[in-house]
């Protein structure tokens, strides 16, 4: 500690976190009566930052006056039950965190603090807060989350210069009139209390861009920022709302992006306020008495989460509601016309192929520029069906079709008459079956479904034995589907390199050949519910596996000898074979923990095509005990070799260094974890030294 003090002499800061320390040491207030004699009273600076948090201090100092200079001041997570009045005497304080203690009130002399910008008070048991709160005329965030206020003073509204108010977990009934001064608020959270019937008036706070009422009983709707263009979340969850007030919201519908109305009691969503929400990027309405859906919800192009369970939507198909939200908002596109079309009747030509429709100057230039460019991107029409493209020209020229974000079914025989397409899209649609014919396109090279609701039988029934073998396909992303397996013929596929099958219902890798993969680089798996990955490490060139978020008990340790691996995410999966801190450094670190517990201390030789199983039992069978193999287990943690008598003035110096390391305040929390680990270990080896030359004596 003498070296972290000498240096804060030196710097004006001093971190003494998580020390066990019952009392402020005399050092701390007194600095100038413990200088060491190499120091001069003249080069020491004021103590300006003092950082006393996660100790046993039971109060604080009456000679904290003496610290006059201090701007910064921590002492979370104490068990502080009262405040010296001293500490109203540090008219420079700025920073001032007193949170997680025991503290039953602020002291009045609070208000003293007159240069205060930040007052954290939060996880305490405080009753009431001071009516000086309101002369502190700079504060711009206060915090006072989980304590016991039934009410806030009347003078807060006088802190005009408040940014965030964070009053979470209290037993509040009712906001002072004053409240509505606040205009310079930015973040405000509510959350937790029970504020009831009480209408909260946030009408000048124009400046408003959080604003959370979660959890308060609420039976009013919140009377929102007039004009205002800055608010973007909106949390009103849990409360017993039984309306939407459309005044009220539609002053913020131009930037709000997150709107959360769960388990309320409400019965519509107004369509004419939905379709001003052009930014809305999530809607949680779970739980609500909800009976349908505006269809202007499909047309919302920024909206990527819409939550809808637990209403009575009976209205609505089953299968739509758990199809996931783009087919929801693919089904409400097809209710109705997007908000600035002229007619329903407009909608629905575009709907029709292209073969039907008069060749209008716009439909004529969209297929000049697919002819010229090999481009064609009719994606986002409401199209029910595949266009029919009968110009022979563009046929053989298109290279690209962009058919997502549709409400298309299947993917017809006409497109196989694309002879020289390389890229077909059909992402966000309701797919359930591609036609052979494209299976059999012969430059088709990346095909992406993602989104849609396939499975292994549609893959299987795109590709006959012939058309597997000569196929092109280089990537094939079939992400958010309906995959019980995976399809076995995508290993047939010879020139595929990218399989990406995240985010379906697979439940084990098993059964598929692997090792017929000839070019496979890149897989992914994650977020499925996977039990197995089977034979996997048999593909020979894979240099990337994502298996994260699964069912896995047992990562195979042949995953290991894949030469070309560099890139293995494990996380989210309940294995126990490698530690959650190896994960923590990566891929290279999970690949060299597989192979020190195979034995393997390099790069593992190319895998060949008869290469057996290293545990043939495993596969059959993933719960089956491991094998153990005939090679010494490799400590991950080898204790330190034993030093002689020659180098123990060098065990001592590496002691000193280490313990001069553990006080220095800049360490992150790992790095002074890992120094303290080393130190235990010289600190073992030197009393065993120290021992053995006991006993030769």
């Amino acid at each position: 500690m003498q070296r972290v003090l000498r240096q804060s002499r030196q710097t004006g800061t001093l971190n003494l976190t998580s020390r066990e320390l019952t009392h402020v040491p005399a050092e701390v207030l007194f600095p100038l009566k413990h200088l060491q004699p190499d120091e001069k009273h003249w080069e020491c600076q004021d103590l300006y930052k003092l950082d006393l948090s996660y100790n046993e201090l039971h109060a604080l100092p009456d000679a904290l006056r003496e610290l006059a200079g201090l701007k910064w001041l921590k002492v979370k997570d104490n068990k502080l039950v009262r405040l010296p009045a001293s500490l109203g005497t540090l008219h420079l304080l700025v920073y001032l965190d007193l949170s997680d203690n025991r503290l039953t009130e602020v002291p009045d002399f609070v208000g003293n603090l007159q240069q205060l910008r930040e007052l954290c008070v939060s996880n305490n048991s405080i009753a009431a807060l001071p009516s000086s709160v309101g002369r502190l005329e700079h504060l711009e965030t206060l915090r006072v989350n989980n304590n016991q206020l039934t009410s806030l003073p009347d003078s807060l509204g006088d802190a005009t210069k408040l940014h965030v108010l964070a009053a979470q977990g209290n037993r509040l009934t009712s906001l002072p009139a004053s409240f509505a001064n606040l205009t310079q608020l930015i973040t405000l959270d509510l959350s937790k209390n029970a504020l009831g019937a009480t209408v909260v008036a946030l009408d000048r706070m124009a400046l408003l861009q959080f604003v959370d009422l979660r959890s308060n009983a609420l039976t009013a709707f919140p009377s929102l920022p007039v004009a205002s263009t800055k608010l973007d979340h909106l949390l009103l969850g849990q409360n017993k709302l039984t309306a939407i007030d459309a005044t009220s919201l539609e002053r913020v519908a131009a930037s709000l992006t997150v709107l959360n109305i769960h388990d309320n009691q409400i019965a519509t969503l107004p369509g004419t306020l939905m379709q001003q929400l052009v930014k809305l990027k999530t809607l949680d309405a779970t739980n609500n008495s909800l009976t349908d859906l505006p269809y202007v919800l499909g047309h919302l192009t920024a909206l990527n989460h819409l939550l809808v369970e637990g209403n009575p939507l009976r209205a609505i198909r089953f299968s739509v509601l758990t199809g996931g939200h783009q087919a929801l908002k693919a089904y409400l596109r097809s209710r109705g016309p997007a908000p600035g079309s002229r007619t329903n009747a407009d909608v629905a030509d575009v709907a029709e192929p292209l073969a039907e429709l008069d060749v209008s100057d716009k439909q004529a230039d969209s297929l000049l520029h697919a002819f010229e460019s090999g481009t064609l991107d009719i994606s986002k029409k409401h199209l029910a069906r595949v266009p029919v493209i009968d110009a022979d020209h563009i046929c053989t020229t298109l290279v690209h079709l962009n058919l997502s974000r549709n409400v298309l079914t299947e993917l017809p025989a006409h497109l196989g008459s694309l002879l020289a397409l390389q890229t077909l899209t059909a992402e966000e649609n309701l797919l359930t079956s591609i036609h052979p014919s494209i299976g059999g396109l012969p430059r088709l090279q990346y095909l992406r479904l993602k989104r849609n609701r396939l499975n292994e039988r549609a893959i299987a029934a795109m590709f006959s034995v012939t058309t597997a073998h000569v196929s092109m396909l280089k990537e094939l992303d079939v992400r958010n589907n309906a995959f019980m397996q995976v399809p076995p013929v995508v290993v047939e596929l010879p020139v595929l390199d990218t399989l990406l099958l995240s985010y379906n219902k697979l439940t084990t890798l098993d059964g598929v050949a692997w090792g017929s993969a000839e070019k496979l680089s890149v897989a992914a798996f994650s977020d499925n519910k996977l039990t197995s990955l089977g034979t996997i490490y048999e593909a020979k060139h894979l240099t990337s596996l994502s298996v994260e978020n699964n069912n896995l008990l047992h990562i195979p340790l042949e995953l290991g000898r894949c030469p070309h691996l560099r890139a293995l995410v494990i996380s989210g999966n309940p294995q126990r074979r490698i530690r959650f801190t190896v994960q923590q450094k990566g891929s290279d670190a999970v690949i060299q923990c597989l192979r020190d517990q195979l034995g393997v201390d390099t790069a593992p030789a190319p895998v060949v095509a008869a290469r057996a199983p290293i545990a043939p039992a495993r596969a059959a069978d993933e719960n089956a005990a491991p094998v153990h193999h005939n090679v010494a287990k490799r400590k991950l943690d080898p204790e330190p070799t034993p030093a002689t008598g020659t180098d123990m003035a060098q065990l001592v110096e590496k002691i000193a260094e280490l313990e001069a390391q553990v006080d220095d305040c800049s360490l992150s929390n790992a790095k002074r974890y890992a120094v303290k680990k080393e130190l235990a270990k010289m600190r073992s080896l030197k009393i065993r030294e120290d021992r053995k030359a006991k006993e030769q004596q």
